[in-house]
């Protein structure tokens, strides 16, 4: 089911709602690109981009100018900034839903395609046999009780994979002939059965908040202009720690990302299958952003086990695509036999699929 086209209010409901006039003059910059993507917005995706982009600028350049006087409060003031706030909300949605299906025409259409015209070609990459039964869950659970914004949280693949060594030694006969499966080989009951005889609680695990699509463009989707990256209206910084925060590329090239300490909700974790809602994606794994560069990047996914080529793709994506800068971005590379490497762009675009010299164990002291 597509996505509804999020609406943006006119420059008109905008001035009006943000009355009395008098002093006004800092907000016509504001008034004056919303008009702009009125009159452009039907021109074409890339002409709704661009000026649904400037407007987001010229709220932020607002917000800065006006900062003193939001934190020492006052009537106007407050009214005004709820306005701005709701507008800005109303853009970040509008422009993620833009890019979006612009990048989704882009290739399906005469466009050439990210997984198959790149120095690899492969297809996206798909949950991992056994995780992918979270999906299967999910959409079990979406044709019973479909809402557009409501929340579904299958049972968690790493849930599943965690019980299985206590599955093999329970007294029940049917939780023990589970856990005597292989991890890939588990169904949709099988998740089931766990779930009800290990509960979630008991083993401090959560269910998985599986991100919709209306939610995926409001929070979590990464717009990047001119190389740098940027996540609800402002240069993306995922903190100063090298924790970093899960992303991943969708079929289509977008980026989507959330931060894995965040608290979707009671007994609810991300996990990477979180971000596409399950789907295949180029890559996954794990970003670090500073004020809008993107400093590191991998693909450190348990649930999808990205190849080094799908991310190779990714960051093919990133530079031809998005014009992002990698000269200057560790790239850590997960290879099979738990083993990884780390590289510049430059060696790494040559030549994804050998680890090469500088090569580690998971898990050794990679300083």
């Amino acid at each position: 089911m597509a996505s509804p086209k999020p609406d943006v209010m006119e420059v008109g409901a905008f001035k009006e709602a943000t009355t009395p006039p008098k002093v006004r003059k800092k907000l016509e910059p504001i008034d004056d690109e919303l008009l702009q993507f009125h009159l452009y917005k039907n021109r074409g995706p890339q002409d709704a981009i661009d000026h649904i982009f400037r407007v987001i600028t010229a709220i932020q350049f607002w917000y800065t100018r006006k900062a003193q006087k939001i934190g020492k409060g006052g009537k106007n003031i407050t009214k005004r900034k709820q306005v701005v706030d709701t507008l800005l909300q109303q853009c970040i949605k509008r422009l993620a839903w833009e890019q979006f299906n612009y990048r989704k025409l882009l290739h399906q259409g005469n466009y050439r395609d990210v997984t198959q015209n790149f120095a690899f070609a492969i297809g996206p990459k798909q949950l991992g046999n056994g995780y992918a039964v979270e999906r299967q869950l999910f959409l079990q659970m979406k044709a019973q009780n479909y809402t557009q914004t409501g929340e579904i949280n299958p049972i968690g693949g790493s849930f599943a994979h965690d019980v299985m060594h206590r599955a093999a030694a329970s007294q029940d006969v049917n939780v023990q002939a589970i856990g005597q499966k292989q991890f890939s080989q588990l169904t949709m009951n099988d998740f089931q059965v766990l779930q009800q005889h290990y509960s979630l609680q008991s083993m401090q695990m959560d269910f998985v908040h599986y991100i919709r699509k209306d939610e995926r463009l409001a929070n979590n989707f990464v717009f990047i202009n001119r190389g740098l990256l940027y996540l609800n209206g402002k240069l993306m910084h995922t903190g100063n720690n090298d924790i970093g925060w899960l992303y991943a590329m969708d079929e289509y090239g977008n980026v989507v990302a959330v931060n894995q300490q965040g608290n979707p909700g009671n007994m609810q974790q991300y996990n990477h299958s979180s971000l596409c809602a399950g789907r295949g994606v180029i890559c996954a794994g794990n970003i670090i952003v500073r004020d809008g560069r993107l400093l590191y990047i991998d693909n450190a996914s348990g649930h999808y086990q990205p190849t080094p080529q799908h991310l190779q793709n990714c960051c093919v994506c990133l530079v031809e695509e998005n014009e992002v800068d990698l000269t200057a971005t560790i790239i850590k590379v997960n290879h099979p036999g738990d083993i990884f490497t780390k590289h510049t762009w430059l060696n790494f675009s040559a030549n994804a699929a050998d680890p090469g010299q500088n090569v580690n164990r998971l898990g050794e002291q990679d300083n």
